[in-house]
């Protein structure tokens, strides 16, 4: 599936599919704060608000910093103003996209990762 963001006359791409949404799950899980991990060892049905509950400020802000950027990587898929021939894309991400928009993919590619989780019940339910 793919998206188009604008702004003015700027626009950006973000793509998500089966592959990209592995992708992203796999960012968000890989750089989990050890103690947010050991909670959903224990109980893997906490919401991510129970789960980060307690974690040290700079765990969370590492947390972001990192699956932030990433999902971007992941996500984004060309923009109006990318010159992919001369610009990587780490160096579109980290010097020349908008921090708005960079927000906007985020949080997109957050609520498509959140809303295509299968529940217990769906699971138990399925053939």
């Amino acid at each position: 599936m793919r998206e188009r963001i604008t702004r003015g006359e700027k626009w950006y791409d973000i793509v998500y599919g089966y592959g990209k949404i592995q992708r992203g799950r796999y960012v968000q899980s890989a750089y989990l704060p050890d103690a947010v991990k050991r909670k959903l060892v224990i109980d893997p049905k906490l919401s991510e608000k129970e789960a980060f509950d307690g974690v040290s400020l700079d765990a969370v802000l590492d947390y972001n910093l990192k699956t932030e950027r990433e999902l971007l990587k992941v996500f984004l898929h060309a923009a109006s103003d990318w010159d992919k021939t001369t610009t990587s894309q780490e160096d579109y991400i980290d010097n020349e996209i908008p921090e708005d928009v960079a927000k906007e993919i985020v949080l997109r590619a957050q609520r498509i990762l959140a809303s295509s989780e299968t529940s217990p019940d769906e699971k138990k339910t399925s053939t």
